[in-house]
């Protein structure tokens, strides 16, 4: 049934295609041409009806190895994601030179490394490399789909020039931080997956979230101080953004070794003091997590950080494991 709806709703859209309105599913500037691109892969077609026939992304003499791909916004840096490479080419010997002309309906997502790729008779099957590029923003703007059209232009009218359309994929990186709602002994969890479970009743609907919480074996953030190294099961993504549960308020960003940088813009959580951690300085595991976070007794203790701190006083405190503390929770 939903997929007949939004058939019905393509048909509507289609029946009022001119190439005199200026937002119309046949114009390739217009959002409604992505918007409906989109749709119709969904739905396993590659046509829309134009005047004077159809466009079919399909069928064109252009030739990529790839249509679709996805990317990270996780890259080299704070700026620049992972990357893609497509080959492209021509089906047919031209006989005379192809322009194509690279569009981005998203430039603030995806960049790419030309504008135009030129195929002319002599190289025109020799693939041209594009690569795209997924953009780091500081925006929680979570997964989306981005259209790229290789757009061609010849004098040879013997040619198919009709449009090919690429999708990227691009998954966000920036992601929430936040204290737990309540406060639990030490030993409560059963582990670091119950620690995960309890973080996870928290998170914001449709998300997954698991605590930022370590024991030496299950969850390791860094053998060495603050290098990264020898991480297991950990949290926080590479050169991401962190913001409180509002989704605006900036906490931390991360670089390479996948830690939160001090000091803090803001801290994780303004009001609450502390808490369970594991880790007694520069994210290395201290000598006490409550026994594997599994004992509630007042004779061991387990390591916590400072909430009202966002530099280095952020680690170093020390509880009796029949303490109740918050945690600290980290979307996925």
């Amino acid at each position: 049934m939903v997929k007949y709806f939004y058939f019905l709703l393509l048909v509507i859209s289609l029946s009022f295609c001119s190439e005199n309105r200026l937002d119309n599913v046949c114009d390739i500037n217009s959002d409604s041409f992505y918007a409906n691109i989109f749709i119709l892969q969904v739905f396993g077609d590659a046509n829309i009806a134009c005047p004077p026939g159809k466009l079919n992304f399909e069928n064109t003499d252009i030739k990529t190895n790839l249509n679709f791909a996805k990317l990270s916004e996780s890259g080299m840096s704070l700026s620049d994601g992972s990357s893609v490479d497509f080959d492209v080419s021509f089906k047919k010997p031209p006989k005379s030179d192809v322009f194509i002309e690279i569009t981005i309906s998203n430039n603030t997502s995806v960049i790419a490394n030309t504008t135009k790729i030129v195929l002319s008779p002599s190289n025109w099957y020799l693939p041209q490399v594009l690569t795209l590029t997924a953009v780091n923003d500081s925006l929680l703007n979570g997964k989306r789909q981005i259209q790229v059209s290789l757009i061609p232009s010849s004098e040879d009218t013997s040619l198919n020039l009709t449009p090919k359309v690429l999708t990227i994929e691009i998954e966000d990186n920036d992601k929430r931080i936040f204290a737990s709602n309540n406060t639990y002994t030490g030993g409560i969890f059963g582990g670091v997956q119950g620690a995960d479970s309890i973080c996870q009743a928290e998170c914001p609907a449709g998300l997954i979230c698991k605590a930022m919480i370590v024991d030496g074996i299950n969850r390791i953030a860094s053998v060495n101080a603050n290098i990264g190294d020898g991480q297991v099961d950990w949290v926080l993504l590479p050169f991401a953004h962190y913001y409180r549960k509002d989704g605006t308020t900036l906490v931390s960003n991360t670089n390479q070794t996948k830690l939160l940088q001090f000091n803090f813009t803001n801290l994780i959580d303004p009001v609450l003091a502390s808490a369970w951690m594991g880790s007694s300085a520069s994210w290395v595991h201290g000598p006490n997590d409550c026994d594997l976070w599994r004992n509630n007794t007042n004779t061991i203790t387990g390591n916590i950080v400072r909430l009202a701190y966002g530099d280095n006083l952020f680690f170093g405190g020390n509880f009796n494991c029949n303490n109740s503390v918050n945690l600290v929770c980290v979307e996925q």
